[in-house]
């Protein structure tokens, strides 16, 4: 997995679906009509997601190693190593200021 801009979001979904020929998408083109991009589950549907997933038993080392993930501060190592990845990118004023604002 890796981070790229929204607008290249669907150019790197379709290379992937080009390049690894899933077996489960349904829809063999990204960002058509069936993808979910800017869509949100209806209540139906997250109540059967909801019951399709009931009874599943995530581990507890699984639990543990994302809630040691989550909202964890960043070195100053790592954000060198994201400043160098995303050197040269274009970014909206918004964006800019919504890093500038969290200490990037």
């Amino acid at each position: 997995m890796f981070w790229c801009d929204r607008e290249m979001t669907i150019f790197w979904e379709q290379r992937a679906m080009d390049n690894l020929d899933p077996r489960y998408n349904i829809s063999l083109i990204a960002g058509d009509g069936g993808a979910m991009m800017g869509r949100k589950h209806s209540d139906e549907s997250k109540r059967k997601i909801g019951a399709a997933n009931a009874g599943k038993d995530t581990s507890k080392a699984v639990q543990a190693s994302v809630k040691a993930r989550t909202g964890r501060p960043l070195s100053d190592e790592h954000k060198a190593k994201i400043s160098v990845i995303h050197q040269g990118r274009d970014m909206s004023k918004q964006t800019a200021a919504s890093l500038k604002a969290r200490g990037y």
